[in-house]
């Protein structure tokens, strides 16, 4: 019980620095101002992200994992010089990469905690009477990426140690120009593992051929409990077009009662409602608007900014309630390369500029700081520099692509051990009733770093 107190005492602290430019997290001293930009920029990198796939071919659902994508970007610009840099030190408003680097590290830390229940529980045993100890890990949470590189290339050992302290990222040397298959079969086996076993197959040989040098996976995995667990699912209608539309499909729907955050925002013609996982860290938010359908959504998700966002939860108020809710298994993701190109992400992918050299063993001469990991980012910025002074190097390393998928499952396990008892005890209190039965968006949040974990759109549910 300690050990849970301690973490709601540390998320409260840390959202009530109203006005505090630093604070001190567990993982180091924490800028507030910069890492509300991260979050914000992460954020509005997901928004811009969803709009281009929601613009092309329709899906009933489309996921992704904000966060995971924009590690995955940073970790590359910790290498990148030239036009690469250019690129992507765009999609971050912090100029200081060393700043940039070290608190959004800071963050992603803070985000992959684990909280565990903690009980205490006397023991049956007539004559061994002592106090049982159990722990339980209610929350699991995992953001990071494999670099499989060509191995005829000698790694940087600046970049490793910043990219595997920073950015919970491993470079793997494989041959993909004599055994492409076995480059497939690793990078395959890397993210089974990383995502215990939700995702296993996320490249192939259609996408990975001798010619490839140097490739970026990157995923997410997330377990976490509910506060309030779902005590039922039933079948009810959902509907994708609106309630005026004779259109409707019958969904499993989970139904749960207890606290929750919610508001109508009469200004963006919409509701929010958060539902808690345990932790008090991460929520999941349901954003709707009113008279919600296929059509109505897809216009409001093209409003929406992270600023917009916060300011609708920053509204929320604690409400008691009973919430219907379609229980679901969303898998997402997709081939970005095309997609970042459209955003002027376009030197990590290019055959000519090779402006991602700096992966490869650095100037000695430039590493001039301590091997920790500001000392590595110190050194990675002195090498950028003086690799953007001197002649084009002949590294050939680029990014043939960066693949992202993505996994979550929507389902009622809560907070274990809560009885049926206390779920039928609730029905009979006076709630406020939410029904989520038409379009909506679905976003998962680490309120303690306000990181977008995911952030997804549900046109149909998966039923």
């Amino acid at each position: 019980m300690l050990h849970s107190m301690n973490l709601v005492t540390l998320a409260l602290a840390y959202h009530l620095l109203v006005g505090i430019s630093q604070a001190q997290g567990p993982y180091g001293i924490v800028d507030v101002p910069a890492s509300h930009l991260i979050a914000e920029d992460v954020m509005n990198l997901g928004l811009k992200l969803m709009t281009k796939q929601m613009a092309g071919v329709y899906a009933d659902t489309f996921l992704i994992s904000p966060v995971s994508i924009a590690s995955a970007l940073a970790s590359l610009l910790l290498a990148a010089k030239g036009g690469s840099f250019i690129e992507l030190s765009k999609q971050f408003r912090i100029k200081d990469t060393v700043k940039l680097h070290e608190q959004f590290g800071y963050m992603l830390r803070n985000a992959q905690q684990t909280y565990n229940d903690i009980t205490y529980t006397l023991s049956n045993d007539p004559v061994d009477k002592r106090i049982k100890k159990e722990v339980k890990e209610t929350q699991q949470v995992f953001i990071g990426s494999g670099l499989f590189v060509q191995q005829d290339h000698s790694i940087n050992l600046d970049y490793r140690q910043a990219l595997a302290q920073i950015y919970n990222s491993e470079i793997y040397p494989v041959d993909f120009e004599k055994d492409p298959a076995t480059a497939v079969d690793l990078m395959n086996v890397w993210v089974t593992q990383k995502t215990k076993s939700k995702i296993t197959n996320i490249v192939n040989l259609y996408n990975i051929n001798n010619s490839t040098r140097m490739t970026l996976t990157n995923t997410m995995y997330f377990n976490a409990r509910w506060i309030n667990n779902f005590y039922e699912t039933r079948s009810e209608p959902f509907y994708p077009d609106g309630y005026d539309s004779k259109t409707k499909l019958y969904v499993p729907t989970m139904v749960a009662t207890g606290s929750y955050t919610f508001d109508l925002n009469k200004r963006r013609d919409c509701l929010i409602l958060g539902i808690p996982y345990r932790g008090s860290q991460n929520t999941l938010y349901i954003i709707q608007p009113f008279q919600s359908s296929i059509r109505r959504l897809k216009k409001f998700q093209k409003s929406l900014t992270a600023e917009s966002i916060e300011e609708m939860i920053s509204k929320m108020r604690s409400i008691h309630g009973k919430i219907r809710l379609p229980k679901m298994r969303i898998i997402g993701g997709d081939h970005l390369k095309y997609q970042l190109n459209d955003f002027g992400i376009k030197g990590i992918f290019s055959n000519k500029n090779y402006d991602l050299s700096l992966i490869a063993s650095g100037n000695s001469s430039t590493q001039l700081y301590q091997s920790d990991a500001v000392g590595n980012l110190k050194n990675l910025e002195t090498q950028r520099k003086f690799a953007e002074s001197e002649p084009r190097r002949s590294a050939d390393l680029y990014i043939m692509d960066i693949i992202h998928k993505v996994r979550l499952d929507v389902t009622e396990k809560g907070t274990e051990g809560a009885s049926a008892t206390e779920a039928s005890m609730s029905r009979t209190i006076a709630l406020v009733d939410f029904v989520i039965n038409s379009p909506f968006i679905l976003l998962v949040r680490n309120d303690f770093t306000k990181l977008p974990l995911f952030y997804g759109i549900i046109n149909k549910p998966p039923s």
